[in-house]
């Protein structure tokens, strides 16, 4: 028997045009594009350490809400294959350097490598005519913009030329082209005349291998364009459960690089055939939280992005009451937190980490430092983030030495002005497994399960009697 997705609360999206009923910003939620979100840890090896030395803080306690304290139970599914389920697909995720998380995805029949953004909603591919530009917005060879292979338009592909594509980051990134619908399959679930945009001209710094992006966000933050004016459209993941496909739900699980590939479960959960991805059955459970965008109509916020109230945060020995929004975005190397939980993790490092580090720049750190305990309390639980993935390692520098740096960052945007979002990034989801269910409103977080020799010993002394 399968896994199964809990769907209480399904959301209703309107089917008629968005652009009436929303008022959209013009530029995405995010600070910066995907792409301008790549760490780049190519760095010398005389730099100094931008991270050294520091002091400790306190703690307090949570209680489990009521509505949390019984969480559904999940359990693994059979052995035969997932894609022998119609309405579940699952597509392996390749970690690129621990810095990009990718997947195959079929557009026309031509199999294209895409980023996986949970923290955008267009799918959108790099395809012939197209200009590269840079910074200044000036023409610049193609090479400067990093794609990998370009789509080649099909017979299948219709483009509705009402619209154009436009997004615009605040990095200064940005992205032209045209909208139309074409035939997407992902994950053994084939998707006929659903929307896509096509990039023709861009400012783009991608990472040589991927041809553009596969968001998964709501239908109120897609990029289609009459004149200056967006209209909402259902992406490739809300097409495909609209059309019953799928459930409305999807799961994320992300690799680190030497682990193999990770997997996105379309309409449930990943089996857990494979050691490498399993995960325990219980379940933090958070509703969705509505952000950045109000009805016109009625006033009231919409859903966009995938975004999660936090009750506070584990550091060390401390438990601090220290409540955040945290968006989960698969699109961003790097995870966030606020200063204050910053500034205790910091303290907390064995060496404890001096100066503290900023937003702006990658705190690089000694390999042999040692991280502390850190976890997320959701739903009155702690999800706890291994050590390995509190930290961002790159095999070697210029002068053949490995490098490391903070898988973390404090959140410095509610100061400049920004949104004020902490970041569940791909840096922390590499320790557990999200659950995107869109039809009951909630995600679901469960910490990964890797040490399996341990485990299984730990099965045969409970089974015996001796504690463990």
């Amino acid at each position: 028997m399968g896994l199964r997705a809990y769907i209480e609360k399904p959301i209703a999206f309107s089917d008629a045009n968005y652009a009436e009923g929303y008022n959209v910003p013009i530029s995405p939620v995010h600070a910066s594009s995907p792409s301008s979100r790549y760490i780049q840890l190519l760095l010398t090896a005389n730099e100094s350490y931008s991270c050294l030395l520091s002091p400790k803080a306190g703690t307090i306690l949570h209680r489990l809400p009521e509505r949390y304290k019984q969480q559904a139970q999940h359990q693994a599914g059979p052995v035969n294959d997932q894609s022998k389920d119609k309405h579940r697909g699952s597509s392996p995720i390749q970690n690129d350097n621990n810095i990009v998380y990718m997947t195959p995805v079929k557009v026309g029949g031509q199999s294209l490598q895409l980023v996986i953004d949970t923290g955008s909603s267009d799918t959108w591919l790099v395809s012939d005519p197209f200009q590269c530009k840079n910074d200044a917005q000036m023409p610049v060879e193609e090479d400067h913009c990093k794609f990998g292979n370009r789509y080649e338009r099909t017979a299948t592909f219709e483009q509705d030329k009402q619209y154009t594509f436009s997004i615009a980051y605040a990095d200064g990134e940005r992205l032209k082209g045209i909208i139309g619908r074409e035939t997407v399959a992902i994950g053994g679930i084939t998707n006929k005349n659903t929307t896509i945009a096509l990039a023709h001209e861009a400012n783009w710094h991608g990472d040589g291998v991927s041809s553009g992006l596969f968001g998964l966000a709501f239908p109120t933050i897609t990029h289609a364009m009459k004149g200056d004016r967006p209209t909402r459209y259902d992406p490739v993941f809300f097409s495909m459960y609209k059309k019953s496909l799928i459930a409305p739900v999807f799961s994320v699980a992300l690799n680190r690089k030497n682990e193999g590939p990770g997997v996105l479960s379309l309409g449930g959960l990943p089996y857990k055939r494979a050691a490498a991805l399993r995960y325990e059955d219980d379940f933090a459970v958070v509703p969705m939280e509505k952000i950045g965008m109000a009805d016109k109509a009625t006033g009231q916020m919409q859903y966009t992005l995938y975004v999660a109230d936090a009750d506070g945060f584990v550091v060390g020995d401390g438990v601090y009451n220290f409540p955040a929004k945290m968006l989960v975005d698969t699109g961003t190397t790097m995870s966030s937190v606020p200063p204050t939980i910053m500034r205790a993790i910091e303290a907390a490092w064995s060496p404890p980490i001096w100066p503290p580090c900023t937003a702006k720049d990658i705190c690089r750190i000694p390999c042999d430092s040692v991280p502390p305990k850190f976890a997320i309390v959701l739903g009155g639980k702690q999800v706890e983030i291994d050590a390995k993935d509190m930290v961002l390692t790159h095999d070697k520098d210029q002068g053949g030495g490995r490098i490391c740096a903070l898988g973390v960052a404090p959140d410095e945007s509610l100061a400049s002005g920004g949104n004020g979002l902490s970041m569940i990034g791909g840096s922390f989801m590499k320790s557990i497994l999200v659950v995107f269910d869109v039809g009951a409103a909630e995600l679901r977080f469960a910490k990964r399960v890797r040490n399996t020799r341990r485990n299984k010993k730990e099965r045969s002394k409970k089974r015996a009697g001796e504690c463990v």
